[in-house]
């Protein structure tokens, strides 16, 4: 797989992360770990930069120093105080403590997180603890507080399409400039879904990568998708809005967030709205988003945000 195969092995290729890489490399300069959270969006480098750190840090038996856990199979508090805390009590030979890397940190449950501070503070004499998650406003303080924070931001526009460039040429692939734009623009960031898009054009032995068949092989969210539910907004049918937001869920694939963020965009850029009227309506978009983070039913929120959207656009 080309996540696998392309997988930096030294912090100096890690792409669009320049001053946390610098810190991490202070801390192999004094040879010293404490523990960290490393927070952001999917697939910008959380992994993939515990893994080099292990290796420049504890040289060719890496391996021997470094262990990960996925925290959302680990999540409550009898499998930390039992494998979690197993691993963590172990002694290491030759050097003073290992890494031990917990993805998805912020599934756990609250009990198995003030359990988990509780074996930080006891082993950590021989245990690094990296903490890995999309949210940290879902751990709890004490926990955040005992961790250097450190946080992935997705990466620019202009970096995407320099990686996708790069990468479609090694590839042996062309891609058309307005191609190039559109990739860039819905891989939101995320070098992980600009692999798995590859994957796709590498299996079907693409040699062009066009507009057309990023379309139809990443499943846009388009601008007439949302200027339909504009107008069906208009028109007050709640039955119509409800359907076409169904079939964006559950039959296109859409996830929720996506169609958020194409939201914000089109609302900010349209005309079909008054300008007086879009900051009440960014700010619920904005709620509608939290809420869904915390774990409110997608489908459900969406629809009340259209439904507030009514009650506004008759206004216009």
């Amino acid at each position: 797989m080309l996540i696998e195969e392309l997988r930096p092995e030294k912090l100096d290729g890690i792409i669009g992360q320049d001053a946390n890489i610098e810190v991490l490399k202070g801390f192999i300069e004094k040879q010293t770990l404490p523990h960290m959270l490393f927070y952001g969006k999917a697939g910008t480098g959380k992994t993939t930069t515990a893994i080099a750190l292990a290796r420049e840090f504890y040289g060719q038996n890496w391996m021997d120093y470094f262990m990960e856990l996925n925290a959302s199979d680990e999540r409550g508090i009898d499998v930390v105080k039992g494998k979690i805390k197993d691993i963590a009590k172990v002694t290491v030979l030759e050097k003073k403590t290992k890494i031990l890397f917990l993805d998805e940190v912020d599934s756990m449950t609250r009990d198995g997180q003030n359990a988990l501070r509780r074996i930080m503070e006891m082993y950590s004499d021989r245990t690094v603890f990296i903490l890995s998650c999309n949210n940290k406003n879902k751990l709890i303080e004490p926990l955040r507080n005992r961790c250097v924070r450190f946080h992935f931001s997705s990466l620019s526009k202009d970096d995407m399409k320099s990686y996708i460039k790069n990468i479609t040429t090694q590839n042996n692939m062309e891609i058309t400039d307005n191609a190039l734009d559109l990739f860039a623009e819905v891989s939101r960031g995320s070098i992980r879904n600009v692999l798995t898009t590859l994957e796709k054009f590498i299996a079907i032995n693409t040699k062009q990568i066009t507009k057309h068949k990023v379309e139809l092989y990443t499943n846009v969210i388009t601008d007439k998708d949302m200027l339909t539910l504009i107008n069906l907004t208009k028109q007050s049918d709640v039955s119509q809005v409800d359907a076409y937001i169904n079939n964006i869920i559950l039959t296109e694939g859409f996830e929720p967030d996506e169609i958020i963020e194409k939201l914000w965009v089109f609302i900010r850029d349209t005309k079909l709205i008054h300008k007086k009227n879009k900051p009440s309506i960014l700010k619920m978009v904005g709620t509608i988003d939290y809420r869904i983070n915390q774990g409110a039913t997608p489908e459900i929120q969406l629809k009340t945000l259209f439904c507030y959207l009514m009650s506004i656009i008759r206004e216009d």
